[in-house]
């Protein structure tokens, strides 16, 4: 396909931007991502426009691997840290790329507001969202 397909660069790019926009349509000052594993583009995406974005992860290598770019991460469970995570890093956004339904359940239950960019066939087990943007669903 000219231009690239949907996971290619551009399709990529317009996830990113995508999420861009929600942080600045909810006027976040703090932005959470859950799960960043060892892809950090989105919070390197994020903070390189500005946006105060730190990543939540339960692996510490992958901690460690975004401390070691420059990125702030933290070595929590964010759903069973929920607590500590909503009083210390005081998020106005929390969101997650492709996390497991179990996961995102979770997420929806403890946080507003959040955004999930699921696989298809997974937003099936997911309650419906406040609105869609791109790929990403908002809830709260």
């Amino acid at each position: 396909m000219p231009g690239g397909t949907r996971s290619g660069p551009r399709g990529g790019d317009a996830e990113l931007r995508a999420l861009l926009r929600i942080v600045r349509e909810l006027r976040a000052r703090r932005v959470v991502e859950v799960g960043h594993g060892r892809n950090l583009r989105y919070l390197s995406f994020l903070r390189e426009r500005g946006v105060d974005a730190v990543g939540v992860e339960v692996r510490v290598e992958h901690v460690r691997r975004a401390l070691d770019r420059g990125l702030p991460s933290v070595n929590a469970d964010a759903v069973g840290a929920s607590g500590w995570i909503r009083r210390v890093l005081d998020p106005d956004l929390v969101y997650a790329v492709r996390p497991p339904v179990e996961l995102a359940l979770d997420l929806v239950r403890e946080y507003s507001p959040v955004a999930l960019r699921m696989r298809w066939e997974e937003r099936g087990e997911l309650p419906g969202p406040a609105r869609r943007l791109g790929p990403w669903d908002v809830y709260g």
